[in-house]
């Protein structure tokens, strides 16, 4: 175990630590089964059941490692966030939603988060082989004309008026200059060897009565 039994919340629908004190725990595996069954008499006790309380389902065994598996308890959320990261725990593997963090006592978040970090950026949203796929891609895309649309982000009036915009486009020059990207990169004109800016190279080539797309960026 990692923390005290004395970093937790004093609640006792939602305590490890009274249950820590209760039994002699040797591994997260058994402070997880004696939570689970503490929270479910307690909500017996207490008559909270998923009809009136949000409460969400716990499978006993993670699903993210067994399957769905047809035994488990309604919880409420704090509760089921809990379980969660003690499953994790337990396993020494990713159990968790990122809506748990919010209800973990700080102890219990600090040992448990790291596995959800290193989970979502091998296999989540955060992955290179998601940032690397067309579904990537289509949400950016998506996302970028949701935003023209509704003005929101970069696209609003107030972003617009603000200095902040006038410092990021002075930023963004100044980048594409020292990369040579952007309006400062350098093209060729494929036809004549005509240098300088893309936009540039295209009306060269169609004032000369050529393809404006004739041209090869060299710099």
């Amino acid at each position: 175990m990692k923390w005290g039994t004395d970093q937790f919340p004093e609640d006792s629908g939602y305590d490890p630590a009274k249950i820590f004190r209760k039994f002699i725990m040797d591994s997260y595996w058994d402070l997880y089964v004696a939570y689970v069954h503490h929270c479910v008499e307690y909500n017996k006790r207490h008559d909270i059941d998923p009809h009136h309380h949000e409460m969400e389902w716990n499978h006993f065994l993670p699903r993210s490692i067994f399957d769905d598996q047809p035994v488990g308890h309604y919880l409420l959320v704090k509760q089921h966030a809990i379980a969660s990261a003690l499953q994790t725990l337990a396993f020494k593997r990713n159990c968790m939603c990122g809506w748990h963090k919010k209800h973990l006592p700080e102890a219990l978040l600090s040992a448990a988060w790291p596995y959800f970090c290193r989970a979502t950026n091998e296999t989540g949203s955060n992955s290179p082989v998601y940032k690397n796929s067309p579904e990537y891609v289509q949400t950016r895309r998506k996302s970028g004309e949701n935003a023209v649309q509704q003005r929101t982000g970069v696209h609003s009036e107030e972003y617009k008026n603000s200095p902040k915009y006038t410092e990021d486009r002075k930023r963004g020059r100044e980048t594409q200059r020292q990369l040579g990207i952007g309006i400062y990169a350098v093209w060729e004109s494929t036809v004549d060897g005509w240098k300088g800016s893309a936009g540039l190279v295209a009306r060269h080539n169609k004032l000369n009565g050529w393809d404006p797309a004739a041209r090869v960026k060299i710099s």
